[in-house]
């Protein structure tokens, strides 16, 4: 009896180290699953975190090489002009204010935010001054019942096609003045003979003013008028 009981207990005991033994193996086999899930979301994660710093990359790429693209583009459209500036230069007419006899019945106009000064003639007042533009009027006038002579605002293009439509005839002009270039159309209005000159105002490539002017209240059906004004137009820089 003695000697079946110390099997039984010698069976047991194996029975027991072997589930010991199991059950060691099994928490290291669950420890090991779950270090390989963690490694291999912790390897997902660094992935994504790659391609997603790859993207930023391939965006922050393809915006520098736009912002190039468009500085080149300036680059060209202003070497351009400049050209074109260039070539203008050796055909436009150069203008010179009256004599100083005629200016001293003139009176000096100052557009402090357009940049811009110049001499009216007697009899012209200031219609409008500010930022948007500086028009300037006759009190009388033989030529139309609209006393305006002279416009100025900052380059419109809109502005300037729906001016240049207006014309009824136009002949290419380009002038220079006081190290700018002024190009445009001189016309005249249906119906009307007089002169009117519409003119863009440049220098270093850019346009920066849009001019309409014709003759301040006299008699003459060319442009001399405007033109002696025109010679009086000084600039802020």
């Amino acid at each position: 009896m003695r000697r079946a009981t110390t099997v039984i207990l010698c069976i047991l005991l194996g029975a027991l180290a072997s589930g010991v033994g199991i059950g060691v193996f099994l928490k290291l086999a669950n420890d090991d699953r779950a270090r390989l899930v963690k490694q291999l979301e912790e390897a997902v994660q660094a992935s994504n975190e790659s391609r997603l710093e790859n993207q930023a990359a391939i965006d922050e790429a393809n915006h520098k090489l736009k912002e190039a693209s468009t500085e080149v583009g300036k680059a060209q459209a202003l070497v351009k002009a400049l050209e074109e500036e260039r070539d203008l230069l050796a055909i436009a007419e150069p203008l010179l204010p009256p004599s100083p006899s005629t200016l001293r019945s003139w009176s000096d106009v100052i557009a402090m935010d357009l940049g811009v000064s110049l001499k009216q003639p007697k009899g012209s007042d200031v219609q409008t001054n500010d930022k948007n533009a500086l028009t300037l009027t006759m009190a009388s006038t033989q030529t139309a019942t609209d006393g305006r002579w002279f416009s100025l605002t900052t380059y419109d293009e809109r502005l300037e096609q729906e001016l240049l439509l207006s014309l009824a005839t136009s002949t290419p002009v380009a002038f220079t003045v006081n190290g700018r270039i002024l190009t445009g159309k001189q016309g005249n209005l249906p119906n009307s003979p007089d002169q009117i000159l519409i003119l863009r105002i440049r220098k270093d490539g850019v346009i920066t003013h849009l001019l309409w002017i014709r003759n301040p209240g006299t008699n003459r059906r060319d442009a001399s008028g405007a033109t002696d004004v025109l010679g009086t137009l000084r600039f802020a820089s």
